[in-house]
């Protein structure tokens, strides 16, 4: 949140600066008369799917659907303010492990995958049990819109500020970088990292580091599933 609001900015700002309000307004633009269509993209982009994980407290996610009562023309389960909450996270149940398989298949190239713990079981040398790759869905969304979604997931930055530059990385590569998450406080004017020290990660560790090395900056996870509903 920055008193006084940023002006005019665009999708991938929006997902830069984490704005609930510019989040809020794209999915209220697209489905305020009809948010029961934005749940179903909820539902169509995987991010409801039940990933059956065999841990006993592991909970399916809930994302509630807007009905409306017997006369047709009142929401029973549904408010003007439902569809602005839920863009943002609240009012539905997601476990974390969802998002992670979420952006997993963006990464993907839309392929959903269920997540694999272990690969297989050995016993004395000899494989006893394998657990092969499982695909959930075989494409999230429009192939156009997976590049989309590619291009606005990290964005560069330069001497502790953020820059326009957006990249796209791989697993693989991203752990030869600092990236910080969407969170950080930026100067609304300058764009600068605020704090002299910031959470990164870093060859796959979490630490405190110095936020003049940052590479990259993350954007928000429940956002991007919200702005990624717009685009399908």
């Amino acid at each position: 949140w920055h008193r006084g609001g940023y002006g005019t900015i665009s999708v991938p700002q929006v997902l830069m600066y984490s704005s609930n309000v510019g989040t809020s307004t794209i999915i209220d633009n697209y489905y305020f008369s009809h948010p029961q269509d934005y749940v179903q993209n909820l539902y169509n982009i995987g991010i409801a799917e039940d990933l059956k994980l065999p841990f006993k407290e592991y909970k399916k996610p809930r994302i509630r659907m807007p009905e409306k009562d017997k006369t047709g023309k009142h929401w029973k389960n549904w408010s003007n303010t439902s569809l602005a909450w839920m863009s943002i996270g609240y009012e539905t149940q997601i476990a974390p492990i969802n998002t992670v398989t979420f952006y997993n298949a963006i990464a993907n190239g839309g392929k959903m995958m269920r997540p694999r713990f272990v690969k297989h079981i050995e016993k004395d040398g000899e494989i006893i049990q394998e657990f092969k790759p499982e695909v959930i869905k075989e494409q999230i969304c429009k192939p156009s819109t997976i590049k989309k979604l590619q291009k606005i997931l990290r964005l560069v930055v330069k001497d502790g500020v953020v820059t326009d530059e957006i990249h796209y990385l791989a697993a693989d590569e991203e752990e030869n970088f600092r990236s910080a998450p969407s969170d950080i406080h930026l100067d609304p004017k300058t764009r600068a990292i605020i704090d002299d020290y910031v959470p990164v990660r870093y060859k796959n560790e979490f630490t405190m580091g110095e936020s003049k090395k940052v590479d990259y900056v993350g954007v928000s996870p429940i956002q991007i599933i919200s702005v990624a509903t717009s685009l399908i």
